[in-house]
């Protein structure tokens, strides 16, 4: 069976440890970012919801047309938000 050289054994001791530096980091990263998301998920939901009803709001529906259309977007909107998120 071969046997590494010294300078095969350095060499991936340093990759090793470079590739978990990185992988920490990616981590770290990773995490910030998956927060800041949050952060702007909602107020992009309701900014979707406002112009989605404003934009029924300037059609030429009737009264009780216009109130369920405003309905069903509302709820097309917020309903993926509001569904619990299962992991297996």
């Amino acid at each position: 069976m071969a046997q590494w050289k010294p300078d095969q054994e350095s060499y991936l001791r340093e990759l090793s440890k470079t590739c978990e530096t990185l992988s920490i980091r990616y981590k770290q990263e990773y995490d910030r970012f998956k927060k800041l998301e949050a952060k702007f998920q909602l107020p992009a939901v309701v900014i979707s919801e406002t112009l989605g009803v404003a934009a029924f709001g300037n059609s030429q529906f009737t009264g009780a047309c216009l109130c369920l259309e405003s309905l069903m977007v509302a709820t097309w909107v917020l309903a993926p938000h509001c569904r619990k998120k299962s992991y297996m």
